[in-house]
């Protein structure tokens, strides 16, 4: 298999769907055609060196992450401003651009000289230091295996710049691709609305479909990803664990709803029951785009969500971190199992891999020969589970143990994004109104039965919750 994305992509059958102002397709030929031509002038103007893109999820930048011709800095387009400090750490002087005047803005700020590749066909003046080059003008001809930086979530600290090459990326989709043939999404519409400046994103979201043959569907923004799924009534879907939770939650709330006035003791038997007719699993089916192929990554998920999804679509949970591109390992039944062709071991608890698709190392900074992913894990035989983060494991004075992942995921069973700290010598969940509602009372009663007794909230209390790009909750 060639190691080339662009040109596994050039040789699939699989087409980007993506949303500018109507639906629109590209086939994925002619989408890596126009890769090689528009990064090869890419490559002139930026003498080599590096490119940053700054632009919202859609055909231009599909482009920039599927090249090979540069280096490539995918930036954050979270509140469409460009952040000062990506641009200064990743040393990019050139940059392309479908957000021109908040690029300028940021860059005349930095100060220095700077090329804007602008697709706003307003801009095409050179403004002060800033050299501006409408996106029309540019062509050339892309050679050469070039890397992606990725910065990494910062959930613990500052991001860090990942290098993934080309044949990094490219080996994880071939390890993606078992369980593409598996569940029958070869040829399918996958829904993804993810950004496309971490791994997860890039490679499941979007590389990896359009290599494999299927016609990815970029979405039109996050407060449209119920009706784009309905719209488009995709074969997959690619998503985080908060959006899983929450439409379960959604689902749960409706069915109490008819079952008002039945006995509490009796729901939990009557909703089993409901949940395993034809009629209900087609109208929760229908209520998805009628999907098939449910993907969660980014976080683990519990088993009551898990088979709750398994009633009446397949439905698998991924584990990886950027360093990796980023699939290490897949959980399709209790555990995870890793993707083919790699190669794990234990130290202190704590999981280590390496293989192929794991990166060479840090933008200026350490190489990568054996892959610390900071995660604690049970193994069971040749699969695993995970027992926390090492970084954000709680050690309570009595020696205890405590994952706030754990307890957090019991919070979000119940539509609530809670933020477990240890603090005056007691657990407590630090929730933000703008995320969630606070839990009830009752359902603090109720997390504290599912859980062992150290691990048990005291209280509840309320705060700001800072999250990343892909809904994980940032620790400092």
């Amino acid at each position: 298999m060639t190691e080339r994305v662009v040109d596994r992509i050039a040789q699939s059958d699989g087409k980007l769907i993506y949303k500018n102002g109507e639906w629109k397709e590209i086939s994925a030929f002619e989408l890596a055609n126009w890769a090689k031509k528009f990064y090869g002038g890419t490559q002139y103007l930026s003498k080599g060196k590096s490119v940053g893109v700054f632009m919202t999820p859609g055909l231009e930048e599909a482009i920039s992450v599927i090249s090979g011709g540069v280096t490539i800095f995918p930036f954050y387009f979270g509140k469409k401003k460009l952040d000062p400090y990506y641009v200064k750490k990743s040393k990019v002087r050139t940059i392309v651009t479908d957000s021109t005047p908040a690029t300028i803005e940021t860059l005349k700020r930095l100060g220095g000289k700077y090329t804007i590749i602008s697709t706003d066909e307003k801009y095409k003046h050179d403004s002060g230091n800033l050299k501006i080059i409408p996106f029309e003008y540019v062509s050339g001809d892309c050679k050469g295996d070039e890397n992606y930086m990725l910065f990494t979530s910062g959930t613990t600290g500052d991001s860090k710049l990942v290098i993934l090459t080309q044949k990094n990326i490219s080996k994880n989709i071939e390890q993606f691709e078992e369980f593409v043939d598996y569940y029958g999404a070869k040829g399918k519409k996958i829904y993804n609305p993810l950004p496309w400046f971490h791994s997860y994103g890039l490679t499941i979201g979007v590389l990896g479909p359009l290599a494999l043959g299927m016609q990815p569907i970029i979405g039109s923004g996050l407060k449209n990803v119920m009706p784009d799924i309905k719209e488009n009534q995709p074969y997959g879907i690619i998503y985080v664990p908060l959006f899983y939770y929450k439409f379960k939650n959604e689902v749960e709330k409706s069915m109490d709803k008819k079952l008002k006035g039945t006995p509490k003791f009796l729901r939990p038997f009557i909703k089993w029951f409901l949940y395993n007719t034809p009629a209900v699993k087609k109208k929760i089916r229908g209520e998805l785009g009628n999907a098939k192929f449910l993907v969660s990554g980014g976080a683990a998920i519990d088993d009551d969500v898990k088979s709750f999804y398994r009633k009446f679509a397949h439905f698998i949970n991924g584990y990886g971190i950027t360093e990796a591109s980023p699939l290490i390992a897949v959980d399709d039944g209790k555990y995870f199992r890793f993707v083919k062709d790699i190669k794990y071991e234990i130290v202190g608890g704590v999981l280590y891999v390496s293989g192929d698709n794991i990166s060479p190392g840090y933008y200026k900074g350490e190489k990568i020969d054996r892959l610390n992913t900071g995660d604690i894990v049970e193994l069971h035989g040749n699969k695993f589970e995970i027992a926390g983060r090492k970084k954000n494991i709680i050690v309570l004075p009595n020696g205890e143990n405590v994952s706030p992942e754990k307890i957090e995921s019991k919070f979000m069973e119940r539509d609530c994004v809670a933020k477990v700290v240890y603090t005056d010598k007691e657990l407590v969940a630090i929730v933000d109104r703008n995320l969630s509602p606070l839990p009830t009372k009752e359902d603090l009663n109720e997390i504290n039965k599912e859980l062992p007794i150290h691990e048990r909230v005291s209280r509840v209390v309320e705060g700001k919750i800072d999250m990343t790009p892909t809904f994980k909750i940032k620790r400092t």
